[in-house]
């Protein structure tokens, strides 16, 4: 299977290097993306700076939902990555053996599903480096705060 398309939206910010037509995706409101009510607390802030770290126009209200998932696990990865570092990477069993800590497995599987998650939404640096912007990071979103 090839590389995944990237929208067009990406293209255009991007300048078009290679001169190809783009072709335009279906047309999609661009409304405020809404916070889903099912989001955890820890995803919630996450969710707010990544609806406002790209530039207007790139993510539509269809995305909120890959953007809360992508939100969700960089939690995930976080409560991993504190609880490695309270209790270390390897525990000791129930028969006093030494095995690798549950939340290794937890730390390394948000972190694969956050690079197939951020390559869906652009946000890879190759990506983010390819990005040409009028705004200079100024976005309307009412979820930035600064």
């Amino acid at each position: 299977m090839g590389r995944q398309a990237k929208p067009s939206a990406i293209k255009k910010l991007a300048g078009n290097p290679g001169n190809r037509p783009i072709v335009s995706e279906p047309e999609v409101a661009d409304l405020y993306l809404v916070l889903s009510a099912n989001i955890s607390a820890a995803a919630k802030p996450i969710f707010v700076q990544l609806s406002g770290a790209m530039p207007t126009g790139v993510f539509k209200t269809t995305d909120q939902y890959l953007l809360a998932a992508y939100a969700e696990q960089v939690a995930a990865h976080e409560e991993a990555v504190r609880e490695i570092t309270k209790g270390g990477a390897v525990v000791m069993g129930s028969q006093g053996q030494p095995v690798v800590s549950p939340w290794v497995k937890i730390r390394n599987e948000a972190a694969g599903k956050l690079v197939t998650l951020g390559a869906r939404l652009g946000l890879s640096p190759v990506d983010r480096s390819n990005l040409k912007s009028d705004d200079a990071g100024q976005s309307s979103n009412p979820f930035l705060t600064r």
